[in-house]
């Protein structure tokens, strides 16, 4: 009988895989367009060998996104493990089946996602890009430890800026291997990329450049707030 490859935190499939291929002899004629770089050394100067020698398309050795069977099978199977997951509702509308015109805008039908996100209590959610009331934006986050659901809120910015999420979601994991609760650690989150889009905006960064957050780092190491809506 095959024995089942069992997965562990410890690795990290897709990666491991890039890795692999990035010391194999493959010019790939798809997709991106550069070759690995070699079809465009201006390109490869400006963002380096290390980062194009691994923008590549899907192929046997990296899997294929839509009908995974191997590595982006085996990172789906890590992620399923994970303790807390960040989607925003996008995201949540396909891990739940539902159609995107139909996630809640109401405390009620949050509460409802929440639940069948969590597994029923089985895991921390933290749901981003979620709007109770207008001019405010954050997450509604349900704590597994706890079962308490809370809201984590900041002031909506006129703009929007994409990397977003992941800043969010970068603070959400500093904060928690800081030690702090769930709810905590999302309301530092929330106002931090609140502060950013703030701050950016101020100083007029072009919109293509992103949010800013580096002269701001140093507001993560104050307290976590306290004024997160537990309910």
């Amino acid at each position: 009988m095959k024995r089942k490859h069992v997965l562990d935190q410890s690795q990290a499939p897709i990666y491991q895989a890039l890795q692999t291929f990035r010391q194999m002899r493959v010019v790939p004629f798809d997709v991106p367009g550069h070759k690995r770089g070699r079809g465009n050394p201006e390109l490869t100067e400006f963002l380096g060998q290390q980062c194009v020698s691994i923008d590549v398309n899907s192929m046997k050795p990296l899997d294929n996104l839509c009908h995974p069977i191997s590595v982006i099978r085996q990172a789906e199977e890590l992620a399923a493990q994970a303790d807390v997951i960040t989607p925003n509702l996008t995201e949540a509308s396909l891990l739940l089946g539902e159609d995107y015109a139909s996630c809640p805008g109401d405390e009620a039908g949050l509460r409802a996602w929440l639940e069948r996100l969590s597994l029923d209590g089985q895991r921390s959610v933290v749901l981003t890009g979620v709007g109770l009331h207008p001019g405010v934006t954050g997450a509604a986050c349900f704590d597994r430890e706890t079962g308490r659901i809370s809201f984590a809120m900041a002031r909506q910015e006129p703009t929007r800026f994409s990397g977003t999420g992941d800043l969010f979601a970068s603070v959400l994991l500093g904060s928690l291997l800081r030690g702090e609760g769930l709810a905590g650690a999302s309301q530092r989150a929330a106002d931090f990329v609140q502060h950013c889009v703030a701050y950016t905006l101020a100083v007029g960064t072009p919109l293509p450049e992103g949010v800013q957050f580096e002269p701001l780092l140093g507001e993560l190491m104050g307290p976590a707030p306290s004024r997160t809506d537990v309910r």
